[in-house]
């Protein structure tokens, strides 16, 4: 080979590399928001229809703010839920996750779902109506939803959405266990 082929190749490689990493930095970057609300972000509380839901602004340092909005639910469970993503598929094919299915193909092609509890959370969301409040709120620019220590919190990308999510979210709540 050549050394004017072997550069090319060796450039383009490079190339597809560092596009990689991009993206899955990106990917990892959003899964982070996830994470519950720390250090930086500001929790305050807001009300709508006469309800109060704990909501948190998670800073980003690489792009916009997202927002959590929580609810306490008593309920002792936990479990994950976002889009199916590169991310995703690279874990599942390297191991290291809890994954969940819902029974429901096209549901699972869509979210992943994770959890400590598989039995429980397939059960979960074996419920179509689960399934269907879910898919509302990442219908309205939410990254993620999560069950973790008796709070309910979902996140989303648009601050516009917090209203209308609430409703999804308050639903969602009241469809879990209390202990």
């Amino acid at each position: 080979m050549d050394p004017h082929t072997l550069i090319m190749f060796t450039g383009a490689g490079v190339f597809l590399l560092a596009i990689l990493a991009v993206i899955l930095l990106r990917v990892m970057n959003k899964r982070d928001l996830a994470v519950e609300p720390g250090p930086g972000s500001d929790a305050t509380d807001m009300i709508v229809r006469g309800k109060t839901y704990g909501l948190h602004t998670i800073k980003n340092v690489t792009g916009p703010a997202h927002w959590a909005l929580s609810l306490p639910v008593g309920c002792p469970h936990t479990f994950s839920v976002h889009r199916e993503d590169a991310m995703a598929w690279l874990k599942d094919h390297l191991g290291g996750l809890t994954k969940v299915l819902s029974g429901n193909k096209h549901y699972d092609e869509e979210f992943e779902i994770n959890s400590n509890e598989a039995d429980w959370t397939r059960m979960f969301f074996a419920d179509q109506e689960n399934r269907r409040l879910v898919q509302e709120l990442f219908g309205l620019d939410c990254s993620a939803v999560l069950l973790n220590k008796g709070r309910i919190n979902v996140v989303f990308e648009e601050r516009d959405s917090l209203e209308e999510g609430a409703d999804a979210l308050s639903e969602l709540a009241a469809r879990l266990p209390k202990i």
